[in-house]
């Protein structure tokens, strides 16, 4: 998924369906170009994840909210937008 190519809370919500219920936390980041990776750290053990422009902490209890349409899921698209299209770097947890 990626934000620079209008993406949608449609594609984020498969983004984050795809994920492992045993991994408690899950990491969404989001680089520079607007790519937005679910747990990284997975697929590449040694990433730095201090090297992404934004990066948001999800618990598995917290999952269970980002139903599909969802507030909860309205609202993390929204930041992961507005963290991307900021000059500062951040990072959120919502666990």
């Amino acid at each position: 998924m990626n934000l620079f190519h209008k993406a949608s809370v449609t594609e984020l919500e498969k983004l984050i369906n795809t994920t492992d219920e045993k991994t408690p936390v899950h990491t969404i980041v989001v680089d520079y170009d607007g790519e937005v990776v679910i747990d990284p750290e997975l697929k590449l053990p040694d990433a730095d994840l201090n090297k992404f422009k934004y990066r948001v902490q999800i618990s598995t209890f917290n999952k269970a909210y980002f139903k599909r349409g969802s507030k909860w899921m309205h609202n993390l698209f929204k930041q992961l937008l507005k963290g991307w299209q900021t000059d500062k770097r951040n990072t959120v947890s919502l666990n």
